[in-house]
Order: structure tokens, then sequence, then C-alpha cells
């Protein structure tokens, strides 16, 4: 899933909040680039959009939620939230969590030595003072792709299948991790205008993948329009509506 945007010119630092109409706009755009071109990065970026909305942004009614906090309480503990508490790493956690010796690379380098090269993890965290105004940040990493895969592998000594295959099998850990930390606040708020852009993300990505399984989620969500958000009487779409205490389906 995409962040809201960045708040430097390298891309690097983002404001950590994500939006369900940016994830549809966004894997629309991706699938059309993999139409054009035919790079299967494209392909690949818009189905990883739809994997995070399908895993955090999805109701069990068939609706897309709106949004997922920037803020969250960190790891260390303590009740104030932190901005991207959830997302960043300390080098200590990368080291912890990859410790693995790499079979074949140069200086007997481990998974956690390539994983912080590949994604310019520092000792003393990779965000700048002027782009952490409130020192939230401080020491934290916030994980960005800092050489190319061939040039990673090169500086290692090892094959860009290798690279792929422990950048894979890093990501995977880390991601197991993070499923216990604090989660952000989810709006549950379901909006018909954003439900129906993210309705289209899936069924248009699903119909150029030929991946049933987006296609049939998109036809959830319009059962899920039909049912909570158009007024049979009225013949017209309600704006909104919510998820309740009992994770059932509300109108205010």
């Amino acid at each position: 899933g995409f962040h809201r945007y960045s708040t430097d010119s390298s891309w690097h630092v983002p404001h950590f909040e994500k939006m369900l109409y940016d994830q549809a706009q966004l894997a629309v755009a991706y699938i059309t680039a993999f139409q054009v071109s035919g790079e299967q990065l494209y392909a690949d970026m818009a189905k990883d959009i739809l994997l995070y909305v399908s895993r955090d942004l999805s109701d069990k009614s068939g609706g897309f939620y709106s949004a997922e906090d920037a803020d969250s309480v960190p790891v260390s503990g303590g009740l104030e939230k932190q901005e991207g508490a959830f997302c960043v790493w300390t080098a200590s956690e990368v080291r912890e969590l990859l410790p693995d010796v790499v079979e074949g690379a140069v200086g007997a380098a481990t998974l956690a030595d390539i994983f912080m090269h590949h994604y310019g993890v520092k000792e003393q965290g990779n965000v700048a003072p002027e782009q952490d105004p409130h020192g939230e940040l401080q020491g934290k990493n916030v994980l960005i792709v800092r050489y190319s895969v061939e040039l990673t592998a090169a500086h290692f000594g090892i094959t860009v299948e290798k690279v792929n295959e422990l950048m894979t099998s890093a990501r995977a850990r880390m991601a197991e991790v993070r499923k216990i930390r604090p989660q952000p606040h989810l709006d549950t708020k379901m909006l018909a205008s954003w439900n129906g852009l993210m309705l289209s993300a899936f069924a248009r990505v699903g119909a150029v993948l030929g991946n049933e399984a987006m296609v049939e989620r998109a036809v959830q969500a319009g059962y899920f329009l039909k049912e909570h958000l158009w007024d049979p009487d009225q013949q017209n779409i309600l704006r909104s509506c919510y998820r309740g205490d009992q994770m059932e389906v509300q109108q205010m």
C-alpha cells in the first residue's frame, strides 16, 4: 500500500497515512502502465496494492474502509502515538531479526548486512532532523531501495537471483514481526465514491491479469454497494456507512 505523500524531494520519508482512493487510482495507473509497457514490475505493484487493501482495508460485508492512520503506539511502549511507528525499524531490530550468515557472500555478510545495504538502513537512523520536526523518527529507519538488485549483488559477490530470494525472505520475516506491533487506527467509514474507485481497480487489475479472485472481489463490492448504500425508495446512492461496534454495517 502507498502512503499519502512524501515529505521530501527524494520520496524517502512519507506522511504515513494510507488512503483508499490513492490505492484505487494507483492500482489502475500501474496496471495500465503494465498493459502499455509489458513490464512485470508494474503488474506486481498493482497486485501488491490490492493485497494490502484486501488484508487491511476490507470489511466482511464486501466494503472498503477509508483510511489507515499515520500514528500508532511505538513498540517501546507508552500511550503517546507517534508518526510512522508501525512502519519504521532500528538497525538493532534488523540485525536481531536477520542474523543468518549468507553462504558465499563477501566478508561473511549476514542477511541483515545485505538488507541494510539494499534498503539504506543506518545504525543511527536514516531520517534527517529537518524531516523529523517532532523527533518521532530519531534513531529509526524508513526503508528505501538505495541500490538496484544488480548493484547489491555485485557489492556482496552473489547472484541477482540470490539477492531477490534473500530480500523476499527478509521482508517476510519482518512482516511477521510487524503484525504483533500496535496497529494504526482504522477509519472504518465506507464511502460510496471511494468504494466505486476500488471496485473498478479490482475489476481492471483482475481482468488484465486473468485473476478470478480479484474480479470476484469487485463483484462483492458491488453487492455491498447495492445492499448498504443504495436507497431503492429514493433511487439514489447514499454517501457513506460505518462499521459498528459489533462489526455490523451501520447508517448514522
